[in-house]
């Protein structure tokens, strides 16, 4: 089932027994979901090599579902084909099915895997339980834009799930709940901090200090033979090669200047034996001992060399050109990522041309991109079809954008129909934007959930608004969050909107930090309020820099709250004018407080137009302070209005003061 073996017990047991993890009700919860809903699921661990995550999820479908039948198809399949088996053999699994596959990116690349072969599968009554080690994780899966979705090189079911990260390191707890077992394997590495258990078990550090070793020791080709193995892997070569395959390639990996090379034999034996009872350097991919991996916690020191991509590539089948490509992709390595591509697209791929376009458009080849994209959507490649669809909207070209959109979200594609669902809303096509939001929402879009959210906002619609940003917050979009949180800050509830301003603060979001900020001085927690506001004013956020002005003016640090205004106001947010006049009044700087004061007032801020009657009627300017206090009397500023009674108090109009007083009682 794709375990590491682990280190014999003195009697002999090759398993020890499975210890509790901290993640296993997640895990539990997750299987459950997938099995009850129709359209299947996929649940996906990942973590580092050895740190748990086929134990794990063994372990939690022995508890969850128990009588289900475990179907674990072989590498290079098509997968396609796999819906119509199952449910042609549905009798042998009353209970369903689990589609178990370890190492996920040995059955990627253009398998027949999508998004609709998980609902397929969830029309046979099956669900997908796979693994995948981190580094193959982040190197495989497209990433999301902001705006409409699209890929670019990568895979497009790693996006139907959230992983769900099992740790290398164990906790604690987990540790106690080892040396409690009773097993002394796991006794000795629970006591041990170095490693995970996990890892100590499957004697992954010890595979690579031999490995490493290996020169040192008389054993130079036995080292060069793994280090193709691991180097080749590196690359995203998901298929096993042969002994004479790694013997071809191994000359590269001879250390340098070459001690004596071992004859090839006691190479070959060096690399394959078994050690610490676990798994040799090499290890066997079937049970002829025909192909061979190495074992999989090894790791190059350095990243793959020209040599290696270009060996792999000589050895890649269709299926590891992709895989390749997404590794390649993902280290920043483009030409590596088109030589895997371009062949194959050339000779009318689809999903390579679809790829192509990816990777044309992502290095700035943008007539390319449209070009392959094209192809490959002319062809029936639906999410082509969308990725197209948005360089078309980019560029402005709404009407075709559409016409791409359509035809897969007309099959339910909720990608497709988020897209064109928020396309239709931006052109005032509300209602028929809100008919494709709506479903695309309601299917679990982050996205689509957010942009119906804004959608119902312009319609009016606030409990409705509130519903669908939740829900997209709680999936992780972190624009819904921030909108979520100015809801609730303006309803009064200020600690939920903090909770909810904290993620898209962490993301970058500059609103969000000066909000956070905000809300965190107007709460007391000056300490937290500094430094979001920090960061916002690091970002460039003039209503940060107001904040931190007025946090900094608290605090009696008045050169600071000065230089922060200025930079505000030079920054063309005129908000702190009156406010900067007063600190300057403050410090004797009466002329520039005058020249503040002016600019808010004529901006209509009545509370500057009363500062400036205070200022020209204490330097004796009766005129100009009564037309100050006037204005802003007049405006409605209750201060003012007391200010103006006094004055004409003062200047013999009595009758007029008494008018004044009363209007300000009323205020």
């Amino acid at each position: 089932m794709g375990t590491h073996a682990s280190r014999l017990s003195v009697d002999g047991d090759e398993v020890p027994p499975y210890v509790p993890r901290d993640i296993d009700d997640e895990l539990d919860r997750r299987l459950r979901e997938a099995a009850l809903d129709p359209n299947g699921g996929m649940v996906l661990a990942t973590g580092a090599s050895t740190a748990g995550k086929t134990r794990a999820m063994l372990a939690a479908l022995a508890r969850t579902l128990p009588n289900r039948r475990i179907v674990h198809p072989p590498e290079n399949t098509n997968l396609k084909l796999l819906p119509n088996w199952l449910k042609e053999k549905s009798e042998n699994a009353s209970d369903g099915w689990v589609v178990w596959m370890d190492d996920l990116e040995r059955y990627l690349g253009p398998s027949g895997m999508d998004p609709s072969w998980i609902s397929e599968l969830g029309s046979a009554r099956a669900i997908v339980a796979a693994t995948i080690r981190t580094k193959n994780l982040e190197a495989l899966r497209p990433a999301r834009t902001d705006g409409p979705q699209t890929n670019a090189i990568g895979f497009q079911i790693l996006k139907t799930t959230t992983p769900i990260t099992i740790p290398d390191k164990w906790s604690p707890e987990e540790r106690e709940r080892a040396f409690a077992s009773g097993d002394e394997r796991l006794i000795e590495a629970s006591t041990q901090n170095t490693f995970g258990i996990s890892v100590y078990l499957a004697a992954g550090p010890q595979l690579q200090t031999d490995w490493e070793a290996g020169p040192n020791l008389g054993h130079p080709r036995g080292y060069a033979l793994v280090s193709a193995a691991v180097n080749l892997a590196s690359t995203g070569l998901s298929s096993a090669v042969t002994r004479q395959q790694l013997e071809d390639a191994h000359v590269e990996y001879l250390p340098k200047p070459p001690p004596l090379p071992e004859d090839s034999e006691d190479a070959w034996a060096w690399a394959t034996s078994e050690r610490c009872g676990v798994a040799g350097l090499l290890v066997p991919a079937d049970a002829q001992g025909n192909q061979w991996r190495a074992f999989d916690y090894l790791t190059a020191a350095n990243p793959p060399s020209e040599h290696a991509w270009l060996t792999s590539l000589n050895y890649a089948n269709r299926q590891d050109r992709f895989t390749i490509a997404a590794t390649a992709f993902s280290r920043g390595n483009f030409s590596y990522a088109e030589m895997a591509l371009r062949p194959l697209a050339e000779s009318g791929d689809p999903d390579a041309m679809f790829n192509l376009g990816g990777l044309a458009r992502e290095v700035g080849r943008r007539k390319e991109a449209e070009q392959w994209l094209r192809k490959s959507s002319e062809a029936g490649h639906t999410i082509a079809m969308i990725n197209l669809g948005h360089m078309l909207e980019q560029a402005g070209h709404i009407a075709e954008a559409e016409s791409w959109y359509r035809p897969p979200a007309e099959i339910g594609i909720t990608m497709a129909m988020s897209n064109l669902g928020n396309l239709l809303r931006m052109n005032n096509r509300t209602d028929e934007g809100e008919s494709w939001l709506r479903p695309a929402a309601e299917a679990g879009d982050a996205i689509a959930m957010y942009n119906l959210g804004v959608l119902l906002e312009s319609k009016g619609q606030p409990e409705e608004t509130e519903y669908w940003y939740r829900k997209s917050a709680e999936a992780g979009d972190t624009d819904a969050m921030y909108n979520l949180g100015v809801i609730l800050e303006t309803n009064g509830h200020i600690e939920e909107a903090i909770k909810w301003y904290q993620k898209p603060a962490e993301a970058g979001n500059s609103n969000a930090m000066n909000n956070l900020g905000a809300n965190l001085l107007n709460t007391g927690q000056s300490d937290k309020a500094e430094h979001w506001l920090r960061k916002g004013v690091e970002a460039g956020h003039t209503m940060a820099m107001n904040n931190l002005g007025k946090l900094m003016n608290l605090k009696g640090k008045a050169a600071e709250a000065e230089q922060l205004w200025r930079e505000s106001i030079n920054s063309g947010d005129n908000t702190m004018e009156n406010s900067l006049g007063i600190l300057l009044a403050k410090s004797g700087r009466l002329k520039e407080a005058e020249e503040y004061w002016t600019r808010a007032a004529k901006s209509g801020r009545t509370d500057a137009m009363n500062n400036l009657g205070s200022l020209y009627s204490h330097a004796g300017d009766i005129n100009r302070a009564e037309r100050w206090f006037r204005k802003s009397a007049e405006a409605g500023s209750a201060p003012a209005m007391r200010n103006l009674a006094k004055l004409l108090r003062k200047t013999g109009r009595k009758e007029e003061a008494a008018s004044w007083i009363v209007k300000h009682r009323q205020h």
